[in-house]
């Protein structure tokens, strides 16, 4: 033990008449002693339980350390979790303290506790385009169609949004929230679902309206930084179509905080798209960034660059973060992405320890021009 090789050393180097330096425990009182003679000694009764509290508190420390990145010792956060808690095991403490859920122990743990919530949910079939992505947040079912809100400034998502899956376990202050299987059927198709976390929906974007519209997004309620936030837009409601194909163009602020960001003008890729069709076209769910970009912390303003597709036509911006992918493969297979099987699965859930629980929702690469009723599996855990 490295303690008591440099304890033995110290006592070796003190004066030859030099009085022996007590060694105290809290809870044991003197267990032995350094001087000179034998550099330490410890009572020979206590000294397997010396070593064990001298390893554990070494482990303590390691953890603290882990846990705040160097910014707190095992007795700081000790002395914070004490003011509420009578217990003495300091690794235990310090593990409860950071309830991170990293290996499929951790996920039997946290459902042998009662820590998890699972739920069967369905979406309604809608009329797709072959080899086109689709969302499926606003389609009947269970849950019901997802609220939008409407330019400009309208409310982030959350777990409490309407048609967002429900999650209504109470977060403690350490915990997290996370995905741990994910099963998908869809009764028509081959298709490919990405689950998403979606973090603003911005509706009532106007297609007939060639000046800028302001859209002014909140705050991102989770992945605050941007990092990994995509863009897409959502036809809410379909209009007649174009004389020709319409292009957009959006203002945004990216994850390093620059506001100048613009996308340019990027083509719909049609003239009349149908309802649920995600656009522009060219990069599927998802808006082509400028060079450099990988996320968005907001949008402020998008523009519809030529005559578009006749009055009452609109659109939801939506500001997601990608979960993951899931293959339906086919209509006779129910397909899971689950923990055992692979690491990913484990997948967070929540930002910042008991904080906002994501908006989740789907959207599809449809194989044909429906789906069909699609059922859905979500399991979650918590700690």
């Amino acid at each position: 033990m490295q303690v008591l090789q440099e304890l033995r050393k110290l006592g070796k180097r003190l004066p030859a008449k030099a009085p022996p330096i007590p060694i105290h425990f809290d809870g044991l009182g003197i267990v032995g002693h350094v001087n000179k003679q034998q550099g330490i000694y410890v009572n020979s009764m206590l000294k397997p339980l010396v070593r064990g509290l001298i390893s554990d508190n070494a482990r303590a420390e390691r953890l603290a350390f882990e846990l705040t990145k160097g910014r707190a010792t095992a007795e700081e956060l000790l002395r914070v979790h004490m003011l509420g808690s009578d217990k003495r095991d300091a690794i235990k403490a310090i593990r409860q303290m950071s309830m991170a859920i990293t290996s499929w122990d951790g996920v039997v743990n946290a459902r042998g506790g009662g820590k998890f919530w699972d739920m069967m949910g369905t979406k309604a079939s809608l009329t797709t385009v072959a080899n086109s992505w689709f969302s499926f947040l606003a389609a009947a079912g269970l849950p019901g169609a997802m609220a939008f809100g409407n330019i400009p400034g309208n409310a982030a998502s959350n777990s409490d949004t309407a048609g967002a899956f429900p999650l209504p376990m109470v977060l403690g202050g350490a915990e997290h929230l996370y995905l741990t299987n994910l099963g998908v059927n869809h009764a028509t198709g081959t298709n490919i679902v990405l689950a998403v976390d979606v973090l603003i929906s911005a509706g009532n974007i106007l297609t007939s309206i060639v000046t800028s519209q302001g859209v002014s997004t909140t705050a991102l309620p989770r992945w605050t930084g941007g990092a990994g936030v995509m863009m897409t837009l959502e036809v809410q409601t379909a209009a007649g179509a174009s004389t020709g194909i319409p292009n957009v163009n959006i203002a945004y602020v990216d994850q390093s905080g620059n506001a100048i960001e613009n996308t340019g003008n990027i083509s719909w890729g049609t003239t009349s798209p149908i309802v649920g069709r995600l656009l522009p076209l060219q990069d599927g769910p998802m808006i082509r960034l400028n060079a450099g970009d990988f996320g968005v912390r907001s949008v402020s303003v998008v523009t519809n660059t030529v005559s578009s597709a006749g009055a009452g036509g609109r659109f939801a911006l939506h500001l997601y973060k990608p979960l993951l992918l899931v293959p339906t493969l086919a209509v006779t297979s129910f397909v899971e992405r689950s923990t055992p099987a692979q690491v990913g699965g484990i997948k967070q859930l929540t930002t910042v320890a008991g904080g906002s629980k994501p908006a989740l929702g789907f959207f599809v690469l449809t194989s044909t021009t429906s789906t069909g009723v699609q059922t859905y599996l979500v399991e979650t855990v918590y700690g």
